[in-house]
């Protein structure tokens, strides 16, 4: 679990890194990380409803 947190923040301050070299504003970036901030949210709550819905039905089976 540690080594993945780990990974994924290496990933990130490599992704990092590379769009300040582009040298883009600080508006920019900010612009970027919102939106892949909210991109990021749609797809936890995808996840979040998958999750949901899958657990309905399973109750769903049991009580049958």
């Amino acid at each position: 679990m540690i080594k993945n947190v780990d990974k994924r923040r290496n990933v990130w301050l490599v992704h990092l890194y590379n769009i300040c070299k582009m040298m883009y504003s600080e508006s920019v970036v900010t612009v970027i990380d919102s939106y892949l901030s909210v991109l990021n949210a749609e797809w936890l709550r995808y996840g979040e409803l998958a999750y949901q819905y899958g657990m309905e039905d399973i109750l769903a089976m049991i009580k049958e």
